[in-house]
């Protein structure tokens, strides 16, 4: 197997100044509506290829912050760059489509369409992008545009559904609504701060304070099942461009962004390692300096250069657990081995036979216990990697567990395992959903968490199957596999109203396994040190979280605070940002659960003047309030409050 031949930012020096156009106009499909962009250029006589970025989070404030160091490392190194606000958003004409919408694809065509036929591009586009990046970047190559040659889409996938909105096809308030809903607000209420003072900005910041509702009322609007999110997925299988997946196993898109990897048709690569929600040169662990892997890509695809990235294996995985190390495999899944384990008559996993449970024969009940989940982090909330996950001692306690004996020698597991669950008899009302953790246990009797999985049955049936989340993680010899089996996933997923006791007669695991000295050793480039006080840096600077037990009711309340550094734009506007989050449950009342969010984005113009935006949320099982305020120097210039019903 050939090794990787991984290059740093010292091996790919700057070779251009860089001109940089803010507002750039973008003319789409529907006459008189442009989109706005920022374009980071190589100065160059010659044409050159470019580089997409089709967003909706405001190129004047998160967003071109973010972009700007890439924007200007590619330019140096001879790639245009270009920052588009979505149709609606930032600085773009027109009214903000629902999120997921299939037309953000029409305006990822728009741009590359423009970009290819401009002077300066000499006809090849290259589209990459983090979280809601990668959704546009897949829904764009979905499209086949022909200039459009190959795609990084890094940390999320093709489902919007099962994988953002409603996770696993349960209603999961705390991220979408409490969380992206505020944040979304804040950012449409915020007034422009490019050109702030041009009737054409002022008129758009107008009809979106007072003609746009919050993207948060059509995530209520669509509950889980609704027939409008099958139209808002994204065809993988329609995707044949080149395309370097990039995704964290600490994450909450592993799965997604896997599974868009093994949907598409193209020349693939993926890349997998301990990261959170972050680019992968902010990762707090394993941090990789993904820049110069990311030319390699574009030299070989858009510019044609023998860079040697297709002659390495097309896997590159970090392996997690007691001995963490990346390898390098020909496949995903790279597994090649299996261990089947299952129950025989009591809460012990040993090797799988094909005799059935004696009828009846019940080795485990279980009883809703809605407080069960917190004590594995909060992934996906955009706070980088904080909120890791806890020993599950505790959750495990309040579940239906059954485990191995001590593993005779180490297992590496590599792929997706499954947990297939037998129930006594069917319950009434029948199973509204399965959650299943699996950990390994240490002989001092901590559990750590390998991976998890959530099923929500459409049907009664005998015997439910649960696909968990794909990982690859290393069990020491003597350790326990461990499967604990609830219906609770809190505060990722709303408590079930209504739970029903669940008695068990026999649990199966199926874990795909890999042998320790399969595929190669990799060393993957290290960053630089970021540079201090910017906002591309990485996590929040200032960050809590807290689990706090109530020991008289029986309950949990998870609370996530979070403020950033102190940022400048482009335009010499100076901004900071603050967001909380809090979800409670008591065990006796999982219907009275509450999430609240609230995000607050505080602008001093350079002009002087200090903005200041604020969103609230709240939400029950049956109904969501939101509010938003905008403020000029402590007056209230705007205020309005929003309310829908909710449903499971």
């Amino acid at each position: 197997m050939t090794p990787l031949r991984p290059t740093g930012a010292s091996e790919h020096p700057a070779a251009f100044a860089v001109d940089v156009v803010h507002d750039v106009r973008i003319p789409t499909a529907v006459p008189q509506q442009t989109l706005a962009a920022d374009l980071y250029r190589p100065v160059t006589d010659r044409p050159v290829p470019l580089l997409l970025t089709v967003l909706p989070y405001r190129k004047d404030f998160v967003a071109g912050v973010a972009h700007a160091g890439p924007g200007r490392w590619f330019a140096e190194r001879g790639y245009a760059s270009l920052l588009v606000d979505l149709a609606g958003t930032g600085s773009s004409d027109g009214v903000r489509r629902p999120e997921f919408d299939p037309g953000d694809g029409d305006d990822a065509v728009a741009a590359i369409n423009w970009a290819a036929g401009q002077p300066w591009c000499d006809g090849s586009v290259g589209m990459w992008g983090h979280s809601y990046g990668a959704i546009t970047t897949l829904r764009a190559a979905s499209l086949g545009p022909p200039q459009l040659r190959a795609i990084i889409p890094l940390m999320h996938g093709l489902d919007p559904e099962l994988d953002t909105v409603h996770p696993d096809g349960a209603r999961g308030d705390l991220h979408a609504l409490a969380n992206r809903g505020t944040s979304m607000l804040v950012q449409q209420l915020l007034p422009p701060l490019i050109n702030h003072k041009s009737e054409a900005e002022q008129q758009r910041w107008q009809r979106r304070l007072h003609r746009t509702e919050p993207v948060l009322l059509d995530f209520a609007r669509h509950g889980p099942g609704d027939p409008v999110w099958r139209e808002r997925a994204i065809d993988g299988a329609a995707i044949t461009v080149p395309a370097l997946c990039v995704g964290g196993w600490r994450d909450a898109f592993p799965d997604p962004l896997i599974h868009a990897y093994e949907r598409i048709n193209g020349p693939k690569k993926l890349l997998m390692g301990p990261w959170g929600h972050v680019m992968p040169q902010h990762a707090t662990l394993e941090p990789v300096d993904f820049l110069p892997l990311a030319l390699r890509w574009w030299d070989h695809w858009l510019r044609g250069h023998d860079t040697g990235v297709m002659d390495e294996p097309p896997v590159t995985l970090y392996q997690q657990g007691a001995r963490p190390r990346w390898r390098a495999h020909a496949c995903w899944p790279p597994a090649d081995g299996t261990l089947s384990l299952a129950t025989r008559g009591d809460a012990v996993l040993m090797a799988a036979t094909a005799d059935r449970p004696e009828p009846g024969r019940t080795i485990a009940e279980y009883r809703p216990d809605p407080t069960v989940g917190s004590l594995r982090g909060v992934p996906g909330l955009g706070l980088g990697e904080a909120c890791l996950t806890q020993d599950q001692h505790d959750d495990d306690m309040r579940s239906v567990v059954v485990e191995s004996e001590p593993l005779p020698e180490e297992l590496i597991v590599a792929g997706r395992p499954e947990v297939v669950v037998t129930p006594a008899d069917a319950p009434d009302p029948p199973v509204q959903r399965l959650v299943v953790r699996l950990t390994e246990v240490d002989p001092e009797g901590r559990s750590t968490l390998i991976t998890v999985g959530v099923l929500c049955p459409p049907a009664p049936t005998e015997r439910y199957r649960v696909a968990l989340r794909p990982t690859v993680h290393q069990v020491p010899a003597g350790h326990r596999l461990r499967v604990a089996l609830g219906d609770s996933d809190f505060p990722r997923l709303n408590p079930l109203p209504a739970p029903v006791d669940l008695r068990v007669t026999r649990v199966e695991l199926i874990v795909p396994t890999l042998e320790s000295s399969a595929g190669s050793s990799v060393d993957l480039p290290m960053p630089p040190a970021p540079e201090t006080g910017t906002a591309e840096s990485g996590p929040p600077a200032d960050l809590s979280w807290t689990i706090t037990r109530d020991l008289i009711h029986d309950g949990v309340e998870v609370a996530v605070s979070a403020a950033s550094a102190d940022s400048t734009t482009d335009q010499g506007h100076r901004f900071r940002s603050t967001s909380s989050l809090l979800a409670s449950v008591r065990r006796s009342e999982p219907h009275a659960a509450v999430t609240l969010g609230s995000h607050k984005a505080t602008v001093t113009m350079s002009t002087g003047e200090s903005v200041t935006t604020t969103a609230t949320v709240r939400c029950s099982l049956t109904a969501l309030w939101a509010g938003g305020e905008v403020t000029i120097d402590g007056v209230t210039v705007f205020a309005q409050t929003w309310e829908a019903p909710l449903g499971q």
